[in-house]
């Protein structure tokens, strides 16, 4: 997973680049409350990494089901999560894509 924080309007930021994770029972388990619902806004997410990361691990696992339907079904909720994490961390300040996207890019 790639996270790139923008600055200056978007025209300048820096990425970072998540390592991915072994498999099935690799999914990281964080150690920090949920985040609270007095500062749900955009822009305000400081579990964005650690949050990135669990939706990360889960993309790698998935790609170890067997059924296609299941798979699919799954893929599909890994991308609702990605949608969430970059409408939370604020569409201006991130930009977040998932491996497969990011090595499609380049």
């Amino acid at each position: 997973m790639k996270i790139c924080w923008k600055y200056n309007n978007g025209k300048n930021g820096f990425c970072l680049n998540l390592p991915g994770y072994g498999g099935p029972g690799a999914i990281p388990v964080p150690h920090h409350r949920p985040a609270a619902e007095d500062r749900q806004e955009e822009g305000v997410y400081p579990e964005l990494l650690s949050d990135a990361s669990i939706v990360d691990a889960m993309h790698s696992a998935v790609k170890s089901v067997s059924d296609k339907g299941v798979r699919e079904a799954l893929e599909n909720g890994i991308q609702s999560a990605l949608q969430a994490l970059q409408k939370r961390g604020g569409k201006d300040l991130f930009s977040i894509t998932l491996e497969d996207e990011a090595s499609k890019a380049a």
